[in-house]
């Protein structure tokens, strides 16, 4: 939706522990962060749109088929959004979906303001995160 564009907020951020890659049958860790209000002032036509957008959920698929897992908070370092085992070495298109709900008020010619309902916006980011296998070799 042309409204939802000109607010331009940014997808969500992706983070994960570890870092650089994932081991298989050790928890991956993914939690989110960046805005979550964003102003939204937007003019079509001889029409301007005016308020606030607000994240008000997230939801994190971490690429292997389990599908998505839902939550009403991106998480941190500390309490992670998700923590999930990948079963099979690969790389995965690791995602985080951040859910904006909107308050605004329509107004142009010949019309008083009106609140309007502009729906919601998904906004995903996706990273591939690269999982690996550690195979124990005993020596003799």
């Amino acid at each position: 939706m042309e409204i939802w564009e000109s607010v331009g907020i940014a997808g969500p951020e992706v983070h994960v522990s570890p870092a650089g890659e994932g081991v298989t049958g050790l928890e991956t860790w993914v939690w989110s962060g960046g805005a979550t209000s964003a102003v939204v002032d937007a003019t079509i036509g001889a029409w301007t749109v005016t308020g606030s957008a607000s994240l008000v959920a997230w939801s994190v698929d971490p690429g292997d088929g389990t599908g998505a897992h839902a939550t009403d908070h991106p998480g941190d370092a500390e309490d992670h959004a998700l923590d999930h085992d990948y079963e099979i070495k690969g790389t995965y298109p690791l995602s985080v979906t951040a859910v904006w709900t909107a308050d605004v008020t329509l107004s142009g010619p010949g019309l008083p303001p009106v609140p309007v309902s502009i729906g919601t916006a998904l906004l995903t980011s996706t990273r591939q995160y690269r999982v690996v296998e550690v195979v124990p070799v005993l020596l003799p």
